[in-house]
């Protein structure tokens, strides 16, 4: 009996150039808008530092500053992980003090934790603490982290930051007091797109913690979550001094999942 044999032949090429296509609107209109949301939220921020008497209005410009902040997070969420997909975020470790980075990460959240009136803090062990990490990257972990804090942690709730220097690299946790999960779900956090069906009412992209995966495991780095219902969760982050660099001194963040 003979067999027949029937084989396709699909021509993607114009499906690859639509997805380029959208690839490049994207890349484009997010950056168009990270240039008015910055002017927004520095004209709030103007205005906020003079001695405003109205409450109300006071209110007003914080609802304002801290949506156009939430945007910007958005977007370069958005952008990061478009960047880990293309195999194109590319990472430069140094040696560096971690400190001014955190800060950065905490000027821009603090109004935000403020309004929402959620403690945060820094805890560091020492003033000149240092660690071999990609300043960018390893701020989008950090703002990522601190942009969690505020989705999942209550009213009159903490998030803390400790940083310190362990055996062959640094170990920096971010810790909330907020509802916490079960152990077996936080093995899915790190997914790409990746939620959790009760959080499906708080507004988010189910990005940041696949890059935070995925920038820490850039740097040769481990990621490990502690959590329990109505106990909070802890994110420790582990950054080895002697990151799986080239010869050009360069981590290729990818996503290998």
């Amino acid at each position: 009996r003979r067999e027949a044999l029937v084989l396709w032949v699909r021509d993607t090429r114009e499906r690859k150039r639509r997805e380029k296509f959208q690839r490049e609107i994207l890349s484009t209109t997010t950056h168009d808008l990270k240039g008015p949301l910055g002017a927004i939220s520095i004209s709030c921020d103007v205005l906020l530092d003079k001695d405003l008497q109205d409450k109300r209005t006071r209110d007003v410009l914080e609802r304002i500053s801290s949506s156009a902040n939430s945007a910007i997070h958005l977007i370069e969420e958005f952008l990061s992980a478009r960047r880990i997909e293309e195999g194109t975020f590319i990472l430069r470790p140094r040696q560096q003090e971690i400190n001014p980075i955190i800060e950065r990460c905490l000027d821009t959240f603090r109004l935000p934790y403020e309004t929402r009136g959620i403690k945060l803090s820094l805890q560091l062990s020492g003033e000149d603490l240092t660690g071999c990490i990609d300043s960018l990257g390893f701020e989008r972990v950090i703002s990522n982290l601190l942009s969690n804090g505020i989705k999942f942690t209550s009213r009159d709730g903490a998030v803390q930051i400790c940083a310190r220097r362990v055996n062959g690299g640094l170990l920096v946790s971010v810790s909330d007091n907020g509802a916490g999960m079960e152990p077996s779900e936080a093995q899915t956090l790190f997914q790409r797109y990746s939620r959790l069906s009760k959080h499906a009412a708080v507004a988010g992209t189910g990005l940041g913690l696949f890059i935070v995966k995925s920038v820490v495991s850039a740097h040769g780095g481990s990621v490990d979550v502690t959590s329990a219902v109505g106990q909070g969760t802890t994110f420790d982050l582990f950054f080895p001094d002697v990151p799986p660099v080239n010869e050009r001194g360069e981590l290729l963040c990818l996503d290998f999942a």
